[in-house]
Order: structure tokens, then C-alpha cells, then sequence
């Protein structure tokens, strides 16, 4: 799937609608966006701490510098996220995110407990500011408060799906690129033994002037020389 083509744009909205973040939706997540923004530092520092303390992922940063940079720029994701702009543009930086776990060799898990542990204190950011009213006497109190932590839940969902969809993606592709290698390999080691094999029967028939002319793949060039060279020798001493 091309993340820029209109395919991939096509496959996004298949997702957006199958989960249900319309226009309200996005309406919604713009309207708690001051509020995730100010408690999206507590929760990166706080997903990060979990990061170093933890050996399977502290190997994938460098050093302190590293961490800020990563931090960084999860923040500016969120704040696509939030400004509910759910395009090509966005389904290409998230591939990206994939894309990067896969070549890293970051499990999956570790990217869905990362999330888990942001999203748990950007909703307890949510229950915090709206708790005066939701103590207050009515019903209906709650709906705006669970909407506000709905769209939260899907768009991480949706961040989630497209990031793994993609890591998966590329395992597959690299999965396919090995098979062909085998192939190509296991091919041009075949027809290696095949030309050697003919040569050597000529050579046992007494014919000195047989030569490997045929081309080889390139790992094969130092038997064809060698072969070549002793055959000349024998050539000469005879």
C-alpha cells in the first residue's frame, strides 16, 4: 500500500468510518486538545522513564539527547493527532513509524504498552478536569466526558493499527526479499556445479584444452579462475 497513493487514502477512510471518527469526532478531539497538550509532557516523561528503566527498549536510545528527540517529536504526532487531521499525510507518518519499528526490530508489544502507558495519564487528565461535574447531580452528567475519552481511545486505536499494519507489512516484504535471495542463490549454485561438472568430464577424457567460459554469478569467479589456471598448468607440464 502506497501511504501518498490514492489507495492508501481510500484505506484510511475505510478505517475512520469503520470506527467512527467523523467530523464530530474530530470536532471533539480539537476541543480537548489544550487540555491533552498540557498533560502530554507528564505523560511522555513518565512513558519514557518506563523506556529507560526498561533493558528491551533502552537499547534503541543512545543516550539522554536521543530520548528528547524521540519525545519530541511523539509530541508533534499527538498534535496532528489532536488537530484531527487524519490525511495521506498523516497515514505517511505513521507508516514511517512502522516502518522504523520494523527495520529496528521493535516488537509490537512494546509500541502497545508504550501507548498504554501514555494514554492512561492523558485520560486521567480528562476524568481530573471534568470531575467537579461529574459529581454534580443530573443525568447525563458523564456523555461529554466519555465522548472526550472515546475519540482519545480511537485515535490511538487507529494510530496503533496503522503503525503495526505496517510493521507487519514490512516483515512480510522482507520475508519476500529473503525467499528470492534463496532462490537466486540456490539457482546460480546449481548452474555453477553444472558447468563444473561438464568441465570436469571433458578434463577426464584427456581433453586439455577444455576451459569454463560461461559467465558465473560473481562468488563463483575464483573456482572458474582457479579451475581455469590449473587446467592450463596441467596444459603445460603435459
Amino acid at each position: 500500500m502506497d501511504s501518498t497513493g490514492a489507495g492508501a487514502e481510500l484505506n484510511l477512510h475505510e478505517r475512520l468510518d469503520f470506527i467512527g471518527i467523523d467530523d464530530a469526532a474530530k470536532a471533539r478531539l480539537r476541543s480537548i486538545k489544550p487540555l491533552i497538550e498540557g498533560a502530554m509532557s507528564a505523560a511522555l516523561d513518565k512513558f519514557y522513564q518506563r523506556v529507560r528503566s526498561t533493558s528491551e527498549t533502552n537499547r534503541f536510545f543512545r543516550d539522554n539527547g536521543h530520548v528528547s528527540t524521540a519525545k519530541s517529536k511523539q509530541a508533534d504526532h499527538w498534535k496532528v493527532i489532536l488537530n484531527g487531521n487524519f490525511g495521506p499525510d498523516y497515514a505517511g507518518r505513521v507508516r514511517t513509524i512502522g516502518q522504523t519499528h520494523a527495520r529496528l526490530g521493535l516488537a509490537p508489544r512494546w509500541y502497545i504498552g508504550g501507548y498504554a502507558v501514555v494514554v492512561e495519564t492523558l485520560i486521567e487528565s480528562i476524568i481530573e478536569n471534568d470531575w467537579p461535574s461529574l459529581m454534580s447531580l443530573g443525568k447525563g452528567r458523564g456523555e461529554g466526558t466519555a465522548r472526550s475519552i472515546a475519540i482519545l481511545v480511537k485515535a490511538m486505536m487507529l494510530d496503533i493499527d496503522l503503525a503495526i499494519s505496517t510493521y507487519l507489512e514490512a516483515l512480510e516484504q522482507e520475508r519476500k526479499r529473503s525467499e528470492e535471495a534463496r532462490e537466486i542463490a540456490a539457482t546460480n549454485q546449481q548452474q555453477a556445479l553444472s558447468v563444473l561438472a561438464a568441465a570436469l568430464a571433458t578434463l577426464s577424457n584427456g581433453d586439455l584444452t577444455t576451459r569454463i567460459d560461461q559467465k558465473l554469478s560473481a562468488e563463483f569467479d575464483g573456482i572458474k579462475s582457479d579451475f581455469n589456471a590449473a587446467v592450463a598448468k596441467l596444459q603445460e607440464a603435459m
